[in-house]
């Protein structure tokens, strides 16, 4: 028992074991001590008695002491193997429990680093997963900034292109109005011209007329 005790340390299970086997050995001391006590009683008891009885009496209770003795160290040994077989059933008991805590540790710690590994699977696919949902999102982002992008220069070729329809247009209106007035113009130097031709032919009758 102690050098299983000195390899292992003590559990409740056999902290209480041991707490039992120390008040078994405490009881036996208690005993020795109290027959030694009644011993002393006796021996004392014999002084008050006179000549030969206490002399008889003393043989007498020799003798008797002798076999109470007897019987006692026999009880006493059989009580103290019984004890020592106790604790060796009891060692025997303890490895075995031992051997099995040992199992249930290990199985334990078997299922501890399968959880563990299980965990850190779990963690490398939730990043992977995290991973992938973060590229989708920055594609889905260039996409639609790309897509944006495009929106604006269409928007704004369609804008360059109605800017330079209008310029044409004014440019055409500004033709047309410059177009309009040159025709103008033009009419109203022929009707001046006439009007001075008809003048000089008028003139040209009377300076005929008078001659």
């Amino acid at each position: 028992s102690s050098g299983i005790n000195a390899e292992w340390p003590l559990r409740p299970g056999e902290l209480a074991a041991e707490n039992k086997r120390l008040d078994e050995m405490m009881e036996i001391e208690r005993l020795r001590a109290l027959q030694k006590y009644e011993d002393r009683e006796v021996d004392r008891q014999y002084k008050r008695i006179d000549g030969s009885n206490i002399i008889k009496k003393q043989i007498n209770d020799n003798e008797q002491r002798r076999i109470l003795e007897d019987e006692k160290r026999e009880q006493e040994k059989l009580a103290m193997l019984r004890y020592l077989e106790k604790l060796q059933n009891e060692d025997i008991t303890q490895l075995e429990n031992k051997k099995v805590n040992q199992h249930n540790i290990m199985a334990d710690v078997a299922k501890a680093n399968d959880e563990i590994q299980r965990q850190k699977e779990e963690r490398v696919r939730q990043e992977k997963f995290q991973e992938m949902k973060v590229m989708e999102y920055l594609k889905e982002k260039e996409a639609r900034e790309i897509a944006y992008q495009s929106e604006l220069e269409k928007q704004k070729l369609e804008k360059e292109k109605e800017i330079a329809r209008m310029r044409a247009l004014q440019e055409r209106a500004k033709d047309q109005q410059a177009e309009k007035d040159a025709l103008r113009a033009k009419r109203i130097q022929e009707e001046v011209e006439r009007d001075q031709k008809r003048k000089k032919y008028q003139l040209r009758l009377c300076v005929d007329t008078t001659a």
